[in-house]
């Protein structure tokens, strides 16, 4: 037996690409039956809904697999189910699913009502990676008890991407829950260092001195240094200088200011003595 290592999937979607030790490749159709095969999606379907493979299913839980990503065929084998019986609940699933991914597809990226929707973003994303997005699906899963996940599927260099979101159906925008989906919609750039603010004109380069204006700056430094300690008289001047100082000031006769009159003492009477009490005050 050949051992064959998978590379990815066609850019239709329709077939798998597998190549061998040598660089072969080969192309094996995605049919119900391989998914049967694997079933892996259906393990995770049951897991997420607590359904035993094993045990008979109810209608209501049957809807419930296919929600979260279960074929008609896949149930029928885990399950020994009838495929035609089964089949009858898959196309109204499979249309609500379809529902949820185009809300998806047109919700917003955030709550801002001025962001871009999700399809938009997808695409010029896509298109930057030599993707062809007319090759890409879109498909919407739901678990009991959680929002609809939102998934594109697309093919690069022969590998298969799945990116997926969260959508809130009533704020109408998705949130990104892998890695693929955070590159396919990350908006903000990349933080770096803070940088300064720049000024609009540049500030003016000091003038250099003069050998002439430099002599002159150091004595004077010198004069003053020499002049320290000493105490330097200023000229008052005389009342005849200031009068001179306003011209029509001469004729102004200085206003005399009244004396002030001595305050009465306040305070308690002096005590009489001795010869005004025995003989009288005199008058």
């Amino acid at each position: 037996m050949v051992d064959l290592e998978v590379l990815g999937a066609t850019p239709d979607g329709t077939a798998v690409i597998l190549t061998d030790s040598d660089g072969a490749r080969y192309a094996l159709p995605i049919t119900d039956d391989l998914r049967i095969a694997v079933r892996r999606p259906l393990a995770d379907a049951n897991a997420g809904a607590g359904i035993s493979p094993d045990k008979k299913i109810r209608p209501k839980e049957i809807q419930t697999l296919m929600r979260a990503g279960a074929t008609a065929a896949e149930i029928a084998s885990s399950h020994d189910m009838d495929l035609e019986s089964l089949q009858r609940f898959e196309s109204p699933i499979v249309a609500e699913r379809d529902f949820a991914a185009e809300q998806g597809r047109n919700a917003r990226i955030s709550r801002d009502a001025t962001a871009p929707t999700l399809g938009e973003l997808v695409v010029n994303r896509l298109a930057a990676r030599g993707v062809d997005p007319e090759l890409t699906k879109w498909d919407a899963t739901r678990s009991p008890g959680e929002d609809w996940h939102v998934h594109v599927t697309f093919v690069q260099d022969a590998t298969e991407h799945i990116a997926t979101w969260k959508l809130d159906a009533n704020a109408h925008s998705v949130e990104a829950i892998d890695q693929e989906a955070t590159w396919l919609t990350e908006t903000t750039t990349p933080a770096g260092p803070e940088r300064g603010a720049i000024p609009l004109h540049p500030a003016p380069e000091p003038e250099e001195e003069s050998p002439r204006e430099a002599a002159g700056t150091e004595a004077l430094l010198d004069e003053l240094n020499a002049r320290r300690g000493h105490r330097v008289e200023v000229a008052t001047g005389t009342e005849d200088e200031d009068t001179d100082a306003l011209p029509g000031m001469e004729h102004i006769e200085p206003i005399e200011k009244p004396e002030p009159k001595p305050a009465k003492k306040k305070g308690r009477k002096s005590m009489p003595s001795w010869d005004e009490i025995v003989f009288g005050a005199k008058s």
